[in-house]
């Protein structure tokens, strides 16, 4: 039992480390406009409709590889298959927090909900025996 919860928990800290990591490689790649504070939902919202086609991509390539990443690390610690939907109902948690924050274009909203699920899927069939 022991090792399915730190196996989960370990399986959190690594998707929140990629997803942070990842989405910070977007902002290093397509930087915010000056002045804009990222942790104010409200300055968020404002320059979601301009920022470009890439950045938003790199968000959900975050959330899609921090889910795969956290599950196949659940995974592999706890050989428990439930661990993997776990850690995707975590990613989704995060993923429909984000949606009702800030505004995002509908194919956003679709793939941040359908991608953790797909990452579910793929990672029993990735993950060393």
């Amino acid at each position: 039992m022991a090792r399915r919860i730190l196996g989960v928990i370990a399986g959190i800290i690594v998707a929140g480390i990629l997803v942070a990591l990842l989405e910070g490689l977007g902002h290093i790649i397509y930087p915010p406009p000056a002045g804009t504070d990222l942790n104010k939902p409200d300055d968020l919202a404002q320059i979601m409709h301009i920022m470009p086609f890439g950045a938003k991509l790199s968000v959900i390539i975050a959330w899609f590889m921090g889910a795969l990443g956290g599950a196949v690390t659940a995974l592999y610690i706890t050989r428990w298959p439930w661990s993997v939907w776990i850690m995707v109902a975590f990613i989704l948690a995060g993923a429909i927090f984000s949606l009702m924050t800030i505004a995002h274009p509908l194919w956003m909203a679709i793939c941040g909900l359908v991608l953790p699920v797909v990452a579910g899927w793929l990672a029993p069939k990735i993950t060393p025996k």
